[in-house]
């Protein structure tokens, strides 16, 4: 036989067997990439599953608890609730007048010294697994900013109160001849209430204030009355 055409011949057996001798692994391997992408299509169901019973779990818990910590929501005045979101969600707050208030560093407070966005702790009862029903409210300490506790660029006003505003977020206070200004009230502004005195339109308060980043004056304390 002719040796080219006999090399030939074996040249391409040796093709054919190493084509045969691919293709399980190229099935292999295949399957092994589909292995893989389910391995982490069940790593994501195992972490979805995971985080629903950790929501279940703080469902159930905020359901259960008798005290809770967050921020103020919303305040129904004629109500006298107000609404807290917690890390778990939100919860209603009930008072009577059995329910105590404390301000900040043990000072007098009332419902009235409620505003929105301010941070309380409430510690009670539970009537049902959506409200909690207060026995203490305290409001928590305002977070100081350095400017702030150095006394840089605050304003002192001593006036009357006007326009609050239903969810006590602002108000303005007019100095005796003087113009009026207008006040944001925030969760870090904290209010010292003397006696039975309340933050209300036309009593003489004291108010602490500083700029923010848009010029807007930002109270850091209010004081009824002015010489508390």
């Amino acid at each position: 036989m002719n040796r080219n055409l006999l090399l030939s011949r074996m040249l391409r057996g040796a093709l054919a067997a190493g084509a045969l001798a691919a293709a399980p692994a190229g099935v292999a391997l295949a399957d092994d990439n589909r292995g893989g992408r389910g391995r982490d299509k069940d790593k994501d169901k195992d972490k979805d599953k995971d985080k629903d019973k950790d929501d279940r779990r703080g469902a159930a818990s905020l359901a259960q608890r008798r005290a809770a910590m967050g921020t103020i929501k919303s305040i129904d005045n004629g109500a006298k609730s107000l609404v807290v979101t917690t890390k778990h969600g939100d919860l209603t707050i009930t008072t009577n007048a059995d329910t105590t208030f404390h301000g900040p560093r043990e000072a007098t407070a009332t419902f009235a010294s409620l505003v929105a966005n301010q941070r309380v702790l409430v510690t009670g009862d539970r009537p049902n697994a959506t409200t909690l029903l207060a026995k203490r409210i305290m409001l928590l300490p305002a977070q100081d900013d350095r400017a702030g506790r150095k006394g840089a660029n605050q304003t002192v006003t001593v006036g009357v109160v006007s326009d609050l505003a239903g969810d006590r977020s602002s108000l303005k206070i007019t100095p005796t001849g003087g113009s009026a200004l207008t006040v944001k009230i925030t969760a870090d502004t904290s209010t010292l209430l003397k006696g039975t005195a309340q933050l209300a339109n036309g009593v003489t308060a004291r108010v602490i204030s500083v700029k923010d980043a848009s010029g807007a004056e930002v109270a850091r304390r209010i004081q009824v009355p002015a010489t508390a």
